[in-house]
């Protein structure tokens, strides 16, 4: 499943609005709600990008709830979603 790609104004896309920041410790618990295994992290897009936290570490992703470092090659980070389900808060 893919939270990134969803319609503006739909219900999917609250959701996936709700899980866009990857370091909030809620993020992994509602990913696995969803039924999402595995994160991939373009790494160069958070640390290039001001808009993507690029001031926070993004390899200590690994250490937020829930996600597991499974993998990783140049610029993607995959995460194994491990986290306990947790239904996202939706405004």
């Amino acid at each position: 499943r893919m939270i990134n790609a969803t319609i503006p104004g739909t219900y999917a896309n609250k959701v996936s609005q709700a899980l866009k920041d990857i370091y909030n410790y809620k993020t992994a618990a509602g990913l696995s709600w969803l039924g999402v295994r595995y994160v991939l992290v373009h790494i160069n897009d958070y640390k290039n990008n001001e808009n993507l936290l690029e001031k926070k570490n993004i390899e200590n992703i690994a250490k937020n709830h829930g996600l597991n470092l499974v993998r990783r090659f140049e610029d993607v980070a995959v995460y194994d979603v491990v986290a306990k389900p947790l239904k996202p808060n939706i405004q």
